[in-house]
């Protein structure tokens, strides 16, 4: 089992590395909307604003997965549930918008499916 959990953590950062790079790419694209005038300064300063928070709290998730300790666990379910309470702990307390956990939910339950049909 333990080995499914490094399997499952291993794509779990391969799809928020994925999830940060779609961030990035919606950072730039704002930008350049906003400098062709398509979007008001206002607005894109707003929006570029809100996705750099974004980019923060996936990028903090990535950190904090990367140390979690999983010795513990024997059940790649038990370890999951606990994971996506912890995350959504973590990421309220720090202020992260509220997106970043559906974000991440989604790709914390998207692996879990791939991982487990894989059992």
């Amino acid at each position: 089992m333990k080995d499914n959990i490094a399997k499952y953590l291993s794509i779990l950062k391969i799809e928020l590395l994925d999830l940060e790079e779609d961030v990035s790419a919606l950072i730039a694209l704002t930008r350049e909307r906003a400098s062709k005038k398509e979007i008001t300064e206002y607005v894109g300063l707003e929006n570029v604003s809100l996705l750099s928070a974004e980019f923060a709290g996936i990028r903090h998730v990535l950190d904090s997965i990367a140390t979690l300790d999983t010795g513990h666990y024997t059940d790649l379910q038990d370890f999951v549930d606990d994971l996506k309470i912890s995350l959504k702990d973590r990421i309220e307390s720090l202020g992260y918008p509220q997106a970043v956990y559906y974000f991440v939910e989604r790709k914390v339950q998207k692996v879990a499916g791939y991982v487990n049909s894989d059992i």
